[in-house]
């Protein structure tokens, strides 16, 4: 069971749009909880930096990909 975000492809880390869809097909389906709020909360905290591979002056795009609706959680706000 998971209650945590996770980044599975990084900026820069696919050059380009092919690359990208090929990697797609190897994100792990990890089971468990569907913490969306996590990853939204993760990519509004520094998810869009440079150290993550963002580049300055760039439209910053997000594309939310999951199983499932939201798990809800008591901790969910």
């Amino acid at each position: 069971m998971h209650d945590r975000a996770q980044v599975n492809i990084r900026f820069g880390d696919r050059p380009d749009i092919e690359i990208f869809k090929r990697a797609m097909n190897f994100v792990p389906y990890t089971g468990g909880l569907r913490r969306i709020d996590l990853g939204l909360k993760m990519a509004a905290a520094g998810l869009f930096t440079t150290a993550n591979g963002a580049r300055m002056g760039v439209t910053k795009v997000l594309v939310v990909v999951t199983y499932g609706r939201q798990t809800p959680a008591s901790d969910v706000t």
